[in-house]
């Protein structure tokens, strides 16, 4: 479920390059949906849009995780070389700053390190992703639709309905079908 999906974007965001500038304000936090002053964020039952429990520093940048970020400080990808293997990550957003594409790819092992999310935003929310496996005997195909949203004081989702399918990509069977409710704890810096 969420869980494996989390475990791709821990992969993808848990190893990365690092560049910055001194000075920028970052938003790191456009990766995981948030916006404002977010100093932890919390999602159970884990989400397939960021891990568990991830945390920003003030100036926006994810604790532990440096990205390469552009001049307007957008979280726009890494290339990490490590021991003959490679992890290329990239990053790519409307004209309204949300995160739409993610394009992840390891030279070493197929599933969870390779995959490609495409994001679809309705009210200035996330309201679809797939992410799609590119490598692999059997791709998958898991498609995450959220409705119901509801919102705190900033315009964070604090909880929302998440209808869950895992398909085969190359047959199209539905191989799982739920639907669960995904609940944020937000905690801000003053």
């Amino acid at each position: 479920m969420g869980k494996n999906v989390f475990k791709i974007f821990t992969l993808a965001f848990g190893l990365c390059g690092a560049s910055s500038l001194m000075g920028q304000d970052y938003n790191g936090r456009a990766v995981y949906d948030l916006s404002g002053p977010v100093k932890e964020c919390q999602v159970s039952p884990g989400t397939a849009f960021g891990a568990d429990k991830i945390s920003f520093m003030p100036d926006g940048r994810i604790n532990n995780c440096t990205l390469t970020f552009d001049w307007d400080g957008r979280a726009i990808g890494s290339n990490l070389n490590l021991y003959k293997n490679s992890r290329i990550v990239n990053l790519e957003y409307d004209d309204l700053g949300h995160l739409t594409h993610v394009y992840s790819e390891a030279s070493y092992g197929v599933a969870p390190g390779n995959f490609e999310a495409d994001l679809t935003y309705c009210d200035n929310a996330v309201c679809q992703m797939v992410i799609k496996e590119i490598k692999g005997k059997a791709p998958r195909k898991f498609i995450y639709s959220y409705s119901a949203p509801v919102v705190d004081d900033k315009g964070n989702w604090i909880e929302r309905t998440v209808d869950y399918k895992v398909m085969d990509i190359a047959s199209h069977k539905v191989l799982e079908d739920k639907k669960y409710t995904e609940i944020r704890k937000i905690e801000y810096y003053e």
